[in-house]
Protein backbone atom coordinates (compact mmCIF):
# COMPACT_ATOMS: atom_id res chain seq x y z
CA UNK A 1 0.00 0.00 0.00
CA UNK A 2 2.34 2.78 -1.20
CA UNK A 3 1.39 6.33 -0.36
CA UNK A 4 -0.47 8.13 -3.12
CA UNK A 5 -1.08 11.79 -3.81
CA UNK A 6 -4.70 12.34 -4.83
CA UNK A 7 -5.49 15.23 -7.14
CA UNK A 8 -8.95 16.58 -6.43
CA UNK A 9 -9.97 18.59 -9.48
CA UNK A 10 -12.47 21.13 -8.21
CA UNK A 11 -13.92 23.35 -10.95
CA UNK A 12 -12.95 27.04 -10.59
CA UNK A 13 -16.43 27.89 -9.30
CA UNK A 14 -16.47 25.07 -6.72
CA UNK A 15 -14.84 24.84 -3.31
CA UNK A 16 -15.96 21.36 -2.22
CA UNK A 17 -17.18 17.94 -3.28
CA UNK A 18 -19.43 15.39 -1.58
CA UNK A 19 -18.80 11.63 -1.68
CA UNK A 20 -20.84 8.73 -0.32
CA UNK A 21 -20.50 4.95 -0.32
CA UNK A 22 -22.82 2.09 0.63
CA UNK A 23 -20.67 -1.04 0.53
CA UNK A 24 -17.10 -0.46 -0.68
CA UNK A 25 -15.07 2.59 0.34
CA UNK A 26 -13.27 2.34 -3.01
CA UNK A 27 -16.53 2.50 -4.98
CA UNK A 28 -18.13 5.84 -4.23
CA UNK A 29 -20.62 8.29 -5.66
CA UNK A 30 -20.02 12.02 -5.97
CA UNK A 31 -22.59 14.78 -6.24
CA UNK A 32 -22.38 16.32 -9.70
CA UNK A 33 -23.53 19.93 -9.36
CA UNK A 34 -24.09 20.28 -13.11
CA UNK A 35 -26.72 17.55 -13.32
CA UNK A 36 -27.88 17.64 -9.70
CA UNK A 37 -27.33 13.91 -9.22
CA UNK A 38 -24.86 11.52 -7.67
CA UNK A 39 -22.69 9.64 -10.15
CA UNK A 40 -20.31 6.71 -9.54
CA UNK A 41 -16.54 7.16 -9.42
CA UNK A 42 -13.48 5.29 -8.20
CA UNK A 43 -12.70 6.06 -4.58
CA UNK A 44 -9.33 6.17 -2.84
CA UNK A 45 -10.39 5.61 0.77
CA UNK A 46 -8.81 2.16 0.88
CA UNK A 47 -5.41 3.49 -0.22
CA UNK A 48 -2.96 5.28 2.03
CA UNK A 49 -3.13 8.70 0.38
CA UNK A 50 -3.06 12.44 0.92
CA UNK A 51 -4.41 15.56 -0.75
CA UNK A 52 -4.31 19.32 -0.24
CA UNK A 53 -8.01 19.60 0.60
CA UNK A 54 -9.44 19.38 4.12
CA UNK A 55 -11.64 16.32 4.62
CA UNK A 56 -14.60 15.49 6.87
CA UNK A 57 -15.48 11.79 6.88
CA UNK A 58 -18.30 10.04 8.71
CA UNK A 59 -18.24 6.24 8.75
CA UNK A 60 -21.86 5.20 9.24
CA UNK A 61 -21.23 1.47 9.47
CA UNK A 62 -18.38 -1.00 9.15
CA UNK A 63 -15.63 -2.66 11.16
CA UNK A 64 -11.98 -2.28 10.26
CA UNK A 65 -8.81 -0.28 10.71
CA UNK A 66 -8.42 3.47 10.26
CA UNK A 67 -4.94 4.83 9.59
CA UNK A 68 -4.45 8.59 10.01
CA UNK A 69 -0.97 10.07 10.17
CA UNK A 70 1.00 7.91 12.58
CA UNK A 71 -2.02 6.36 14.31
CA UNK A 72 -3.55 3.01 13.45
CA UNK A 73 -6.88 2.44 15.18
CA UNK A 74 -9.52 -0.25 14.98
CA UNK A 75 -13.01 1.13 14.48
CA UNK A 76 -16.23 -0.77 15.00
CA UNK A 77 -19.87 0.10 14.68
CA UNK A 78 -21.13 3.45 13.52
CA UNK A 79 -20.73 7.24 13.65
CA UNK A 80 -16.95 7.50 13.45
CA UNK A 81 -16.38 11.17 12.56
CA UNK A 82 -12.98 12.65 11.75
CA UNK A 83 -11.72 15.95 10.32
CA UNK A 84 -8.43 15.63 8.44
CA UNK A 85 -6.18 18.55 7.55
CA UNK A 86 -4.22 19.34 4.41
CA UNK A 87 -1.53 16.79 3.55
CA UNK A 88 -2.48 14.35 6.32
CA UNK A 89 -2.19 10.77 4.95
CA UNK A 90 -5.10 8.46 5.72
CA UNK A 91 -6.86 5.24 4.74
CA UNK A 92 -9.58 2.83 5.85
CA UNK A 93 -9.28 -0.96 5.68
CA UNK A 94 -12.71 -2.46 6.35
CA UNK A 95 -13.22 -6.15 7.10
CA UNK A 96 -16.49 -6.22 5.14
CA UNK A 97 -19.22 -3.90 3.83
CA UNK A 98 -19.22 -0.33 5.09
CA UNK A 99 -21.02 2.92 4.44
CA UNK A 100 -20.33 6.58 4.95
CA UNK A 101 -20.16 10.11 3.63
CA UNK A 102 -17.21 12.41 2.99
CA UNK A 103 -16.86 16.14 2.28
CA UNK A 104 -13.60 17.46 0.85
CA UNK A 105 -13.13 21.21 0.53
CA UNK A 106 -10.59 23.90 -0.23
CA UNK A 107 -10.37 26.08 2.86
CA UNK A 108 -8.69 28.89 0.90
CA UNK A 109 -11.54 29.06 -1.63
CA UNK A 110 -14.32 28.83 0.91
CA UNK A 111 -12.88 31.75 2.90
CA UNK A 112 -14.26 34.17 0.30
CA UNK A 113 -17.84 33.27 1.20
CA UNK A 114 -17.45 33.61 4.97
CA UNK A 115 -17.98 36.51 7.33
CA UNK A 116 -15.06 37.80 9.40
CA UNK A 117 -16.21 35.65 12.31
CA UNK A 118 -16.62 32.68 9.98
CA UNK A 119 -13.07 33.11 8.69
CA UNK A 120 -11.74 33.16 12.24
CA UNK A 121 -13.61 29.96 13.07
CA UNK A 122 -12.41 28.34 9.83
CA UNK A 123 -8.77 29.11 10.62
CA UNK A 124 -9.19 27.53 14.06
CA UNK A 125 -10.83 24.42 12.61
CA UNK A 126 -8.17 23.93 9.92
CA UNK A 127 -5.38 24.39 12.47
CA UNK A 128 -6.94 21.81 14.80
CA UNK A 129 -7.38 19.40 11.88
CA UNK A 130 -3.69 19.52 10.91
CA UNK A 131 -3.09 16.41 13.04
CA UNK A 132 -6.59 15.07 12.47
CA UNK A 133 -9.36 15.26 15.05
CA UNK A 134 -11.78 12.55 16.11
CA UNK A 135 -15.11 13.70 17.53
CA UNK A 136 -17.31 11.34 19.57
CA UNK A 137 -20.86 11.08 18.24
CA UNK A 138 -22.40 12.49 21.43
CA UNK A 139 -20.63 15.81 20.83
CA UNK A 140 -21.43 16.18 17.13
CA UNK A 141 -25.04 15.09 16.61
CA UNK A 142 -25.81 18.25 14.62
CA UNK A 143 -22.82 17.69 12.32
CA UNK A 144 -23.83 14.07 11.74
CA UNK A 145 -27.37 15.14 10.82
CA UNK A 146 -26.03 17.61 8.25
CA UNK A 147 -23.68 15.03 6.73
CA UNK A 148 -26.47 12.48 6.50
CA UNK A 149 -28.65 15.07 4.84
CA UNK A 150 -25.98 15.91 2.29
CA UNK A 151 -25.60 12.23 1.41
CA UNK A 152 -29.27 11.28 1.42
CA UNK A 153 -30.86 14.26 -0.32
CA UNK A 154 -30.09 16.00 -3.57
CA UNK A 155 -30.36 19.75 -2.85
CA UNK A 156 -32.51 21.81 -5.19
CA UNK A 157 -29.58 24.07 -6.08
CA UNK A 158 -25.89 24.62 -5.49
CA UNK A 159 -26.45 27.48 -3.07
CA UNK A 160 -28.45 25.20 -0.80
CA UNK A 161 -25.60 22.68 -0.71
CA UNK A 162 -23.08 25.44 -0.05
CA UNK A 163 -25.24 26.73 2.79
CA UNK A 164 -25.36 23.30 4.38
CA UNK A 165 -21.58 23.02 4.13
CA UNK A 166 -21.11 26.40 5.84
CA UNK A 167 -23.49 25.25 8.58
CA UNK A 168 -21.51 22.01 8.95
CA UNK A 169 -18.21 23.85 9.30
CA UNK A 170 -19.75 26.17 11.87
CA UNK A 171 -20.97 23.31 14.04
CA UNK A 172 -17.59 21.56 13.87
CA UNK A 173 -15.69 24.74 14.69
CA UNK A 174 -17.89 25.30 17.75
CA UNK A 175 -17.04 21.92 19.29
CA UNK A 176 -14.89 22.45 22.35
CA UNK A 177 -11.26 21.34 22.17
CA UNK A 178 -11.75 18.96 25.10
CA UNK A 179 -14.59 17.22 23.23
CA UNK A 180 -12.34 16.24 20.32
CA UNK A 181 -9.28 14.00 20.29
CA UNK A 182 -6.13 14.73 18.32
CA UNK A 183 -5.35 11.71 16.16
CA UNK A 184 -1.78 11.93 14.84
CA UNK A 185 1.05 13.01 17.10
CA UNK A 186 3.00 14.20 14.05
CA UNK A 187 2.07 16.87 11.52
CA UNK A 188 2.24 16.07 7.81
CA UNK A 189 1.64 19.54 6.43
CA UNK A 190 4.37 19.54 3.81
CA UNK A 191 5.31 17.16 1.04
CA UNK A 192 8.72 16.31 2.44
CA UNK A 193 7.20 15.09 5.70
CA UNK A 194 5.10 12.63 3.72
CA UNK A 195 7.96 11.43 1.52
CA UNK A 196 10.00 10.60 4.64
CA UNK A 197 7.38 8.05 5.67
CA UNK A 198 7.09 6.13 2.41
CA UNK A 199 9.67 3.51 3.40
CA UNK A 200 7.95 2.91 6.71
CA UNK A 201 4.64 2.50 4.91
CA UNK A 202 6.21 -0.30 2.86
CA UNK A 203 6.68 -2.08 6.16
CA UNK A 204 3.09 -1.42 7.21
CA UNK A 205 1.85 -2.84 3.93
CA UNK A 206 4.09 -5.89 4.21
CA UNK A 207 2.85 -6.61 7.74
CA UNK A 208 -0.77 -6.28 6.59
CA UNK A 209 -0.10 -8.94 3.96
CA UNK A 210 2.02 -11.31 6.08
CA UNK A 211 0.59 -10.98 9.60
CA UNK A 212 -0.46 -14.66 9.53
CA UNK A 213 3.14 -15.85 9.08
CA UNK A 214 6.12 -16.07 11.40
CA UNK A 215 7.26 -12.48 10.87
CA UNK A 216 10.93 -11.80 11.51
CA UNK A 217 12.35 -8.30 11.88
CA UNK A 218 15.26 -9.12 9.58
CA UNK A 219 12.85 -9.68 6.70
CA UNK A 220 11.59 -6.12 7.12
CA UNK A 221 15.09 -4.68 7.46
CA UNK A 222 15.99 -6.33 4.15
CA UNK A 223 12.82 -4.92 2.58
CA UNK A 224 13.54 -1.29 3.46
CA UNK A 225 17.34 -1.67 3.48
CA UNK A 226 17.85 -0.13 6.90
CA UNK A 227 19.86 -1.00 9.95
CA UNK A 228 18.00 -2.14 13.04
CA UNK A 229 18.87 1.10 14.86
CA UNK A 230 17.63 3.34 12.02
CA UNK A 231 14.47 1.32 11.55
CA UNK A 232 13.71 1.31 15.28
CA UNK A 233 14.00 5.09 15.29
CA UNK A 234 11.75 5.75 12.29
CA UNK A 235 9.02 3.10 12.60
CA UNK A 236 7.48 4.40 15.86
CA UNK A 237 7.39 7.90 14.35
CA UNK A 238 5.26 6.58 11.52
CA UNK A 239 2.94 4.27 13.46
CA UNK A 240 3.08 5.53 17.04
CA UNK A 241 4.13 2.10 18.34
CA UNK A 242 7.06 -0.28 18.11
CA UNK A 243 7.40 -2.91 15.39
CA UNK A 244 6.28 -5.79 17.64
CA UNK A 245 3.37 -3.77 19.02
CA UNK A 246 2.16 -2.94 15.52
CA UNK A 247 2.36 -6.59 14.43
CA UNK A 248 0.26 -7.56 17.44
CA UNK A 249 -2.29 -4.83 16.70
CA UNK A 250 -2.74 -6.05 13.13
CA UNK A 251 -3.02 -9.68 14.23
CA UNK A 252 -5.55 -8.93 16.97
CA UNK A 253 -7.58 -6.76 14.59
CA UNK A 254 -7.86 -9.65 12.15
CA UNK A 255 -8.56 -12.09 14.98
CA UNK A 256 -11.40 -9.80 16.10
CA UNK A 257 -12.86 -9.92 12.61
CA UNK A 258 -12.75 -13.73 12.59
CA UNK A 259 -14.34 -13.90 16.04
CA UNK A 260 -17.18 -11.73 14.75
CA UNK A 261 -17.73 -13.40 11.39
CA UNK A 262 -16.89 -17.09 11.88
CA UNK A 263 -17.61 -19.93 14.30
CA UNK A 264 -14.05 -21.22 14.19
CA UNK A 265 -12.54 -22.33 17.51
CA UNK A 266 -10.43 -19.68 19.22
CA UNK A 267 -7.35 -21.89 18.96
CA UNK A 268 -7.74 -22.04 15.17
CA UNK A 269 -8.17 -18.27 14.94
CA UNK A 270 -5.03 -17.78 17.03
CA UNK A 271 -2.91 -19.81 14.63
CA UNK A 272 -4.58 -18.30 11.55
CA UNK A 273 -3.54 -14.82 12.69
CA UNK A 274 0.12 -15.62 13.26
CA UNK A 275 0.30 -16.63 16.93
CA UNK A 276 2.41 -19.67 17.68
CA UNK A 277 0.58 -20.62 20.88
CA UNK A 278 -2.85 -20.04 22.38
CA UNK A 279 -1.72 -18.66 25.74
CA UNK A 280 0.25 -15.88 24.06
CA UNK A 281 -2.75 -15.05 21.88
CA UNK A 282 -5.09 -14.89 24.89
CA UNK A 283 -2.66 -12.69 26.82
CA UNK A 284 -2.16 -10.16 24.01
CA UNK A 285 -5.86 -10.13 23.09
CA UNK A 286 -6.80 -9.33 26.69
CA UNK A 287 -4.16 -6.60 26.84
CA UNK A 288 -5.35 -4.86 23.66
CA UNK A 289 -9.09 -5.46 23.91
CA UNK A 290 -9.64 -5.50 27.65
CA UNK A 291 -11.57 -8.78 27.47
CA UNK A 292 -10.78 -12.39 26.60
CA UNK A 293 -11.42 -13.69 23.05
CA UNK A 294 -14.43 -15.74 24.20
CA UNK A 295 -15.97 -12.77 26.02
CA UNK A 296 -15.33 -10.55 22.99
CA UNK A 297 -17.17 -13.00 20.74
CA UNK A 298 -20.14 -13.10 23.11
CA UNK A 299 -20.29 -9.30 23.39
CA UNK A 300 -20.12 -8.82 19.62
CA UNK A 301 -22.84 -11.40 19.07
CA UNK A 302 -25.11 -9.58 21.52
CA UNK A 303 -24.27 -6.17 20.03
CA UNK A 304 -25.10 -7.24 16.48
CA UNK A 305 -28.43 -8.67 17.61
CA UNK A 306 -29.29 -5.27 19.09
CA UNK A 307 -28.40 -3.30 15.94
CA UNK A 308 -31.04 -2.28 13.35
CA UNK A 309 -31.14 -4.56 10.26
CA UNK A 310 -29.32 -2.06 8.00
CA UNK A 311 -27.22 0.75 9.34
CA UNK A 312 -26.56 2.15 5.85
CA UNK A 313 -30.23 2.89 5.11
CA UNK A 314 -29.81 6.43 6.39
CA UNK A 315 -27.57 7.43 3.49
CA UNK A 316 -29.22 5.54 0.69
Amino acid sequence: MPINYETIDLPPSECFRILRWNADVNQVETLDAKIGQFRPMQGTGGQWHWHYEVEITLVESGNGVRVVGNETKEIAGDSDLVVLGRGLPHSWDFHGPSSGVCVQFSDTRIMNSLTDLGRTEMVKLVERAANGIEIPARFCEASIRILRGLAANIPTNHLETHGQLIQLLGTLASIHTQQARQISTIRFDNHQSIVNYVEMQKTVNWIMEHYDTDIQLQEVLDLVQMSKATFSRHFPKCTGVSFSQFVNQVRISNASRLLQTTLEPISVIAYRTGFSNLSNFNRIFLKLKGVSPSTYRQLEKARHKALPPTKSDSIR
